[in-house]
């Protein structure tokens, strides 16, 4: 065993060496040495582009923002325009018929400008319609479900369109965000028993600040941030070797019983309902590429098992899956990200089409 001086300065030793290398690695980065570049510029200084906090759903949008992302340096800057209200929906979408449109980054628009979204795009195609949009990014359904309840009795409106993301819109109903409000079974029902003022809210106010200080001064974390989340996701796998994880298995089970929550609530405020099934990239790449993301096919197949239960078991419900359409469209148009599992604005554009459609085939088949 090494005497206590001599312990000691190793520690010393070995701690200063990483600090030291963190501050060249800084440095390498802030100089160009190494590729890094901004993903996102601020087009409104009176306003944050970080997310509002909101003490039932979790958060939304940062309120009355503009701004513009990218992904890769070569990329041309993709526009968003935030409402008052935390959504991107800071555009004429008034109608004599209206249609709420809930979802996670897929619904709201990540990689695409404002116009280029489906929600937009469908608002546009069809002439007797306002569409709104209240995708947020990183929603799972239970945040969609808990917002729906909040919108729907101040906006009148015919239809609800749910964007699904078989990816991890399931998964994200039992993660431990602690700004995520959690759920449990209850008698069959999904409760909510933490929302996020009540526990992880409260109590990780400083780790949130932390993190927010540590983006804004610090290149390295910007850069190393989304690879350890990447890591940190494949830890909770859903399914393995063909079967369920008991981690797979709760979160199709409390995400069951949140959307026939979701759907029930639909069908008492006379709204039919429409879920779009938007499948992983993984699923359209050869196989044993995961582009980043888990490739779990089992789990996705028992998603999709759900959502025909519950098309089955609701009148007033009809699924609108995009497998064929995406994987006929692909051997002509870019999809989904080069390198990023989200829609394109051909992707988009793809998911209008196909809800103008089946919109158009209801014909004069809605609520009065």
């Amino acid at each position: 065993m090494l005497p206590v001086s001599t312990l000691t300065t190793v520690i010393l030793a070995v701690s200063g060496a990483g600090i030291v290398g963190i501050g060249l690695l800084e440095v390498v980065l802030r100089v160009g040495l190494l590729e890094y570049y901004p993903r996102v510029r601020n087009l409104n200084p009176e306003t944050t582009m970080r997310a509002t906090v909101d003490s039932s759903v979790g958060w939304t949008a940062p309120s009355g923002a503009e701004y513009e992302e990218r992904r890769e340096p070569g990329e041309s800057w993709k526009r968003h325009t935030i409402d008052e209200d935390g959504f991107r929906n800071a555009y004429d979408s008034n109608g004599s018929r209206t249609a709420l449109v809930f979802g996670d980054s897929m619904t709201y628009g990540s990689l695409v400008n404002d116009w280029e979204t489906y929600p937009y795009q469908l608002n546009d195609r069809l002439e007797d319609w306002g569409v709104h949009n209240f995708g947020v990014v990183s929603y799972g359904i239970s945040q969609s479900a808990l917002l729906y309840e909040r919108v729907s009795d101040r906006i009148e409106h015919e239809c609800v369109i749910l964007g699904y993301y078989l990816g991890n819109d399931a998964m994200e109903n039992v993660d431990d965000h602690p700004l995520r409000p959690k759920f449990e079974l209850v008698d069959g029902e999904a409760v909510v028993v933490e929302s996020p003022t009540e526990g992880g809210f409260s109590s990780s106010k400083w780790a949130v600040r932390l993190q927010e200080s540590l983006y804004d001064h610090l290149h390295l974390y910007r850069a190393l941030r989304p690879r350890v989340e990447k890591v940190f996701t494949r830890r909770q796998q859903p399914a393995q070797d063909g079967q369920l994880t008991d981690v797979g298995e709760r979160a199709l089970s409390v995400t069951e019983a949140i959307l026939s929550q979701f759907v029930e609530l639909a069908g008492e405020n006379d709204a039919l309902m429409i879920i779009v099934e938007i499948p992983h990239r993984s699923e359209f790449v050869s196989p044993g590429k995961t582009d980043g993301e888990y490739t779990q096919r089992t789990f996705w197949s028992h998603q999709r098992w759900m959502l025909r239960k519950v098309e089955e078991e609701w009148d007033h419900v009809t699924v609108v899956p995009l497998m064929e359409p995406i994987r006929s469209a692909m051997h002509t148009r870019a999809l989904y990200g080069t390198d990023d599992p989200h829609l394109t604005s051909d992707g988009h554009e793809l998911i209008a089409s196909e809800l103008e459609s089946h919109i158009d085939q209801l014909g004069n088949n809605w609520p009065n």
